[in-house]
């Protein structure tokens, strides 16, 4: 119905924003995140948005970038998963996060997220860690994660550039990660083990397998 809307930002409410197209207001939920960085009102805003229908409402979704709008799309397909739930998953977490979160299968973290309790969480990286790893739930042109090619350790590196790391981030982890792992090492493995030592911009780690 709408890809996105362009108008003037009238209004900010406590999980929604008042959007004046032509002298017409939309009411868009927006995640928490963006909410923050919206302009001052009164200025102009674009917002990439999903309609959801039901019985007894329709209301719009929307978005301060499409990769958010399409993973949004994605999570809604889960059984369980409505758009309020998406809307606090990206609000949380963020779309980096959150697919990186699915892709290794840390269940906790998506647990965090008020709402998502284990069964839940368990259920998203169940029937989307696939789809996600495919290049689902990304947007056109962005890097995408090949399962399909190389090892353990390239397919690691496409699904980190996927994410959004740079290359000199990527190459200054993996190496590191096989030394310890060595070859054996599984792919989902690979990419925990990176993501860590990425955020803690430390050197890989030395448990066990």
């Amino acid at each position: 119905m709408f890809s996105f809307l362009r108008g003037i930002l009238a209004s900010v409410g406590r999980d929604h924003i008042a959007l004046d197209v032509g002298g017409v207001g939309y009411k868009v939920h927006l995640p928490a995140s963006d909410l923050q960085r919206l302009p001052p009102r009164g200025g102009e805003l674009t917002v990439y948005t999903h309609v959801h229908v039901r019985e007894d409402a329709v209301a719009l979704y929307g978005f301060l970038a499409q990769e958010q709008t399409i993973l949004f799309e994605t999570l809604i397909t889960v059984s369980g998963v409505g758009p309020r739930l998406a809307l606090a998953l990206l609000g949380s977490l963020g779309a980096e996060r959150l697919r990186a979160a699915v892709l290794t299968g840390e269940a906790g973290v998506l647990a965090g997220v008020p709402g998502i309790g284990r069964k839940l969480a368990e259920r998203i990286i169940l029937e989307l860690r696939g789809r996600l790893a495919k290049g689902e739930g990304f947007s056109e042109g962005s890097p995408r994660p090949d399962p399909g090619a190389g090892n353990a350790y390239d397919q690691a590196g496409q699904a980190l550039a996927a994410l959004g790391y740079t290359e000199a981030e990527i190459q200054s982890v993996l190496p590191a990660v096989a030394a310890v792992r060595g070859s054996e090492a599984g792919v989902e493995e690979v990419i925990r083990v990176a993501l860590r030592q990425l955020s803690r911009g430390a050197g890989p780690e030395t448990g066990s397998r």
